[in-house]
């Protein structure tokens, strides 16, 4: 899952909204040095991305795409599920995703003074070019792909990546509609977990 999925699966909830937006900047046990909130959101988001690399349905679409995109296939998937998200927004939050992005980024200002400088930069790009609404629409993923075909270590991997998106499109959807219902419930059942772990 990309960003949009990630803010997602935040559940409007400020903390855990900003732990997704740096777990992937947070290696090993480093998470341990944040509040408690926002740890369990770097945790949510490990599970997120584990939980989708090992999923049946994911494994099966990723071995259709992978002779086109190569290791770069999961990066792609990503992606490809933030437009299929986005395309749909209506049928998963009663925000609109207009709405819903300008207040994700409003909650990450608000803790900018707690982000590294580069990810400050990458929350002011995502604002200026508002990335997750782009999301909705396909043309505009597509050139979202492009742009991190060049910022990736074989990134020329995804210059085929809107093609791919356009040719298997039915699949992806197809797969996406299956998964994400049960991705839902596992995120909810794992921060059920996180939890049960607060002391009272």
């Amino acid at each position: 899952m990309n960003f949009l999925a990630h803010f997602y699966f935040s559940f409007d909830d400020d903390d855990l909204l900003l732990g997704q937006f740096l777990a992937d900047d947070v290696k090993g046990k480093s998470y341990q040095h944040y509040p408690e909130r926002v740890k369990q959101g770097i945790l949510l988001h490990r599970f997120i991305d584990s939980t989708t690399d090992q999923h049946p349905l994911c494994l099966q679409l990723r071995a259709l795409i992978r002779p086109h995109l190569g290791l770069l296939s999961p990066v792609a998937m990503d992606v490809f599920f933030d437009h299929i998200l986005a395309s749909n927004w209506s049928s998963y939050h009663n925000s609109t995703l207009e709405n819903f992005a300008k207040d994700v980024y409003l909650k990450l200002e608000k803790h900018s003074g707690q982000l590294p400088t580069h990810m400050q930069l990458l929350l002011e790009k995502m604002k200026e070019y508002n990335w997750l609404a782009m999301y909705a629409n396909i043309d505009d993923t597509c050139i979202l792909l492009s742009q991190m075909s060049k910022r990736l270590s074989y990134g020329q991997l995804l210059a085929k990546a809107p093609d791919v998106l356009n040719s298997h499109f039915e699949e992806i959807k197809e797969v996406f509609e299956k998964f994400f219902p049960q991705l839902n419930d596992l995120t909810k059942a794992k921060l059920d977990t996180f939890a049960s772990h607060v002391p009272k």
